[in-house]
């Protein structure tokens, strides 16, 4: 008798920015099951902030590039079973003029990682970064989004900040936001 094996497919939820990115994997599964309840029945497999070396100078588009294969780097172990992949929409706030062009650069990066997954065939989703957090700092944030873990009885040890800190907590509130358990998808 032949047993047949489940594959495991993922859900990757990412915060990018100019030179770091928060990537968060959760087991399509278990995140299935969240959304069913509509309470976090599961925490992350895996999360991490990843950051290019100071030196990373150069136009946006070459760093975009270089973020990108450092998050498929860290994503290889769960890359061809990722079906779904929720990426923040920034915005330019009104009196923040100044971040225009770093937003120009995070939108390339979000533009070459989303291309990349979607040829491998996963379902690809913009989370506004006004709808999931609104213009909250990533401090404050990651309080909410601890304290969402721990109501729910789950660890956050799986939250390995290489980089810059609080880009993986952002990446954990945009899955959260899509599973519509945080920012304006919460129902509480």
């Amino acid at each position: 008798m032949v047993k047949s094996r489940l594959r495991r497919t993922y859900v990757v939820s990412v915060d990018p920015g100019t030179a770091t990115a928060g990537v968060c994997v959760w087991s399509s599964v278990k995140w299935a099951r969240s959304c069913k309840l509509g309470t976090l029945a599961a925490g992350p497999e895996d999360a991490i902030s990843i950051s290019l070396p100071r030196s990373s100078g150069g136009l946006y588009v070459e760093r975009a590039f270089q973020l990108k294969e450092r998050v498929r780097d860290f994503l290889q172990p769960y890359q061809t079973r990722v079906e779904r992949l929720i990426v923040e929409e920034m915005a330019i706030y009104p009196g923040r003029m100044d971040a225009a062009q770093d937003v120009l650069g995070i939108s390339f990066f979000c533009g070459v990682l989303a291309s990349d997954f979607w040829a491998l065939g996963a379902e690809v989703e913009m989370a506004p970064v006004i709808n999931w957090k609104g213009n909250m700092k990533k401090d404050m944030t990651a309080k909410r989004i601890q304290r969402r873990f721990e109501e729910a009885g789950l660890e956050t040890d799986k939250l390995t900040s290489i980089g810059k800190p609080g880009h993986d907590w952002d990446a954990c509130g945009i899955g959260l936001w899509a599973m519509g358990l945080f920012g304006d998808r919460a129902s509480g």
